[in-house]
């Protein structure tokens, strides 16, 4: 097993080219992590925190806990300390030249699932636009091959027909700032001066198909807390799934598209390690 790295302490061979994964914190990026790793890839993450011991501190406990649920042992990713939202990812001198010479490609998975903002600064539009802002020119500028865009199947808004991968501006309006700073985002990924682009638009995704795990409690997971805490209250004769319907305004028939997130990971996985599956958009 080997040591969390970073760039400054590890020498690099000037012929290592590096996967370099975005969000690995978030729900879809610890799965994806996962699924790398699993791979024998090797991946570097950009991690945001207060000092570069902090960030590897928390991959190397996220790369624990997939150790454990995994029950194999993985190699450890390099971690590159920096925040999406800054200038060139804040990253300081020596790891923009590092990244320079060794990221052949890029998993950008992190995103804000903030729906409303009060103002274009705030989330989601900091880390959804602006945050895709940075990144794209940072893969512009450095040589970057190929960059993965997770977006989302709510680019398409409003709509209500039938959507195809292979469009995105219908003129459509959005429920949300959420849905509309994603929007913006996959527009600005496909105007990349980049050699190669993919975007893979998951559905609402939830906990892992086999045990339930999520580390997010976002969307779905709202009237499921709603309910258990209707349950914890009730008296025996309450019908809670009434009590449900009548907080949400939902009548019971309503149709969502739901995909585990360990599914979600490994297609995902499987499309970025196989160039000839690169370029294209993917509905998940």
């Amino acid at each position: 097993m080997i040591g969390l790295m970073s760039p400054q302490q590890t020498p690099t061979p000037p012929n290592s080219r590096y996967l370099l994964l975005t969000g690995a914190t978030g729900l879809v990026g610890r799965f994806l992590l996962r699924e790398l790793l699993a791979t024998g890839a090797r991946v570097a993450v950009l991690c945001r925190d207060a000092t570069t011991d902090l960030a590897r501190q928390r991959i190397e406990t996220l790369v624990r806990d997939l150790e454990q649920t995994s029950g194999r042992r993985m190699s450890r990713p390099l971690v590159l300390r920096g925040d999406l939202r800054q200038p060139q990812l804040g990253l300081d001198a020596s790891t923009l030249h590092w990244w320079r010479d060794h990221v052949a490609e890029v998993i950008h998975s992190a995103a804000s699932l903030q729906f409303y903002a009060a103002h274009d600064q705030d989330e989601p539009w900091r880390t959804n636009l602006h945050g895709v802002a940075e990144l794209v020119k940072l893969c512009e500028s450095t040589g970057v091959s190929a960059l993965h865009h997770i977006s989302t199947a709510y680019v398409c808004g409003e709509r209500r027909d039938t959507v195809l991968e292979s469009e995105l501006d219908c003129g459509q309006t959005f429920h949300n700032d959420y849905e509309r700073s994603k929007f913006l985002a996959e527009q600005l990924v496909r105007q990349a001066q980049i050699p190669t682009v993919t975007i893979l638009r998951p559905s609402i995704v939830v906990g892992d198909l086999a045990t339930g795990f999520t580390s997010s409690f976002h969307g779905f997971y709202t009237p499921l807390t709603l309910a258990w805490e209707l349950a914890k209250r009730r008296a025996v004769e309450v019908d809670i799934v009434s009590q449900l319907q009548a907080s949400l305004q939902v009548t019971g028939r309503e149709l969502k598209n739901l995909v585990p997130v360990d599914w979600v990971a490994r297609v995902a996985a499987r499309i970025v390690l196989n160039r000839r599956w690169h370029g294209g958009t993917y509905h998940l």
